[in-house]
């Protein structure tokens, strides 16, 4: 029995408007009042998988990498199912590790865990502890500001304080360089690969033509992906913010209004990440490749 190769798609990646971001976060809102309850109990066993691999001391980080992919996947095929109005529930987030396409998604995970692994072995150095430690002195030893003048004058204490032990410390001041741009390059490659997982399956690709595809997709739609970003953050700060002070005088309250807002949040982000796939993808594809997109291809 030959295993079917996966085949790179023929086309190119629109560069959609920058204003098409509104319409991304408008598609995301309308799946998530669709089906709520399906979309958040989904990415409830997401956030349960993720908090059972963090308990995994060194290589924790690394295998939630490695099994973000067909998660991801998971998430993108529930969010697919409401939009076509197929039958649907939550345990489709585990439809990534379907025996059809596991092989190619885990390899995803292998390509997109290097990084956080790396991290995970630099969190274990001293180096690491020694600056941990720092950060808890001194957020122990300064109290919260009550006006903007304290605050400052915290802050340049903080930052004395900091300079002194670094340049005191140049081999401290390298690991800390070090890991920020380890921090910074593994966050910039899951921006990049965030579409990985949908080329994956849906476009039938290898998980390497996957990320350059994702990324592709990306850096032509910077602009709209960009403001989109920009809006989500300001959107889920101001969000935050809200939360905690409507909550903050009934601490229980407070602790399920945040878990609350953390699972609607993160249903929001994945519906509006499969928004813009779509979006991007029906506008790429000729007319004769929409198919697999539109309506995947059901068991006979």
């Amino acid at each position: 029995m030959t295993t079917e190769q996966p085949t790179a798609p023929s086309f190119n990646i629109a560069r959609l408007p920058i204003a098409q971001a509104f319409s991304w976060l408008d598609h995301g809102f309308r799946l998530l009042k669709a089906q709520p309850w399906t979309l958040l109990s989904s990415v409830s066993w997401i956030l349960l998988v993720s908090i059972l691999l963090a308990q995994i001391n060194s290589i924790g980080f690394a295998l939630a990498a490695l099994i973000w992919p067909a998660m991801a996947f998971g998430m993108a095929d529930v969010t697919q199912k409401i939009r076509l109005q197929h039958q649907v529930q939550p345990l489709d987030v585990f439809s990534g590790f379907n025996v059809n396409h596991r092989t190619r998604l885990l390899t995803l995970g292998v390509l997109l865990a290097i990084l956080p692994a790396i991290l995970s072995v630099a969190v274990q150095r001293p180096e690491f502890s020694e600056i941990w430690a720092l950060y808890k002195d001194i957020l122990s030893t300064n109290k919260p500001a009550e006006n903007f003048a304290e605050f400052q004058s915290s802050l340049s204490q903080m930052q004395a304080t900091l300079e002194s032990t670094f340049l005191s410390k140049p081999k401290l001041l390298q690991f800390a360089a070090w890991f920020e741009l380890l921090l910074f390059a593994n966050l910039a490659l899951m921006l990049l690969a965030v579409y990985s997982p949908m080329f994956v399956v849906w476009q039938n690709t290898s998980a390497p033509r996957a990320l350059l595809l994702s990324a592709t997709t990306v850096l032509k739609n910077f602009l709209p992906i960009g403001l989109l970003l920009i809006i989500v953050s300001v959107g889920g700060l101001v969000g935050l913010t809200v939360v905690v002070a409507v909550t903050q005088f009934i601490p229980l309250i407070s602790i399920w209004a945040l878990l609350a807002f953390a699972f609607m949040f993160s249903a929001l982000v994945y519906c509006v990440i499969f928004a813009s796939y779509h979006n991007i993808i029906m506008t790429s594809l000729p007319l004769n490749a929409k198919k697999p997109v539109a309506e995947p291809a059901t068991e006979q």
